[in-house]
C-alpha cells in the first residue's frame, strides 16, 4: 500500500464529492430528516430514535457516495487513467473506502451533534459507526465495480439501500422477519448502536454484532479488490 497514492485518491474524490449535487443530496437528506423527526417528537422519545437515524445515515451515505463517484470515473474514462498509473488495486480501493468512511462517519456525527445525541459509550459508538461504514462503503464500491453504467449502478445501489434500511425502520418485527434481517449487515449496526447507547459495552451478545460486522467488512473488501483486479485484467 502506498500512502501517498491513497491520500491523492482520497483528496481527488473529496474535491469531486463537494462539487457533486447527487453526493451532497445523499449526505444532507438523512441529516435533515433526522433533525425534523427529532424535533417533532417529545424529548423522552427522540433519543430512542437515534439508533434508527444513525443507521439510516450510515447506509445512505456509505452505499451511495463511493459508487456514484466511481461510476462517473468509469464513464468519463478517468478510472482507466488511475488503473494504468502506479496505483495498485488495494491503493484504489483504500483511497475510495476512506472517502466513503469519512463521509458516513462525519454525517452520523453531525446527526448526533444537532440532535444532542451523545449518550452512552461514545468511543464504542464511533467504533461501531466506523465498522458499519467500512463494509457498506465496500458494498457500494463492489456494486460500482461490477456495474456497466451509471444508471445500473444507481438502480442497484438504490435497491440495496432500501433493503439495508429495513432492519432500522421496522421495529419489533415478527420472529420470521427478524430471522431474515439477520442476513442483512445493517441489522448488526443498529443492534450494536442500540446496545452501546442504552445498555453499555458490557451488554451480552454485543460481541456477536461486532464479529458479524468485522467478518462482513473483510469479505466485502476482499471482494472489491478481487473484482477490480478481474476488471483490470
Amino acid at each position: 500500500m502506498n500512502r501517498k497514492i491513497i491520500s491523492a485518491i482520497f483528496e481527488k474524490d473529496f474535491k469531486d464529492s463537494i462539487r457533486n449535487m447527487v453526493v451532497l443530496s445523499v449526505i444532507s437528506t438523512p441529516v435533515m430528516l433526522s433533525i425534523v423527526t427529532m424535533v417533532g417528537f417529545p424529548p423522552d422519545v427522540g433519543p430512542l430514535l437515534l439508533p434508527t437515524w444513525i443507521t439510516v445515515t450510515v447506509v445512505m451515505v456509505a452505499m451511495n457516495v463511493a459508487p456514484t463517484l466511481f461510476s462517473e470515473e468509469k464513464e468519463m474514462r478517468i478510472l482507466d487513467a488511475i488503473l494504468v498509473s502506479p496505483a495498485s488495486d488495494i491503493d484504489v480501493i483504500a483511497g475510495k473506502e476512506l472517502l466513503g468512511i469519512f463521509m458516513a462517519v462525519s454525517a452520523s456525527l453531525l446527526v448526533l451533534v444537532l440532535s444532542n445525541g451523545f449518550i452512552g459509550e461514545i468511543p464504542a459508538l464511533i467504533c461501531i459507526i466506523t465498522l458499519g461504514s467500512i463494509g457498506l462503503t465496500g458494498l457500494g464500491l463492489f456494486i460500482g465495480i461490477m456495474s456497466k453504467s451509471m444508471i445500473s449502478t444507481s438502480s442497484i445501489a438504490v435497491f440495496a439501500t432500501i433493503t439495508l434500511m429495513f432492519p432500522a425502520i421496522i421495529p419489533h418485527p415478527p420472529d420470521i422477519i427478524q430471522l431474515m434481517f439477520k442476513a442483512i449487515p445493517s441489522y448488526y449496526v443498529i443492534n450494536a448502536i442500540s446496545k452501546v447507547m442504552f445498555v453499555g459495552i458490557g451488554s451480552t451478545k454485543l460481541w456477536i454484532d461486532l464479529s458479524a460486522l468485522i467478518i462482513f467488512d473483510l469479505v466485502v473488501l476482499l471482494g472489491c479488490v478481487y473484482a477490480l483486479k478481474m476488471g483490470r485484467d
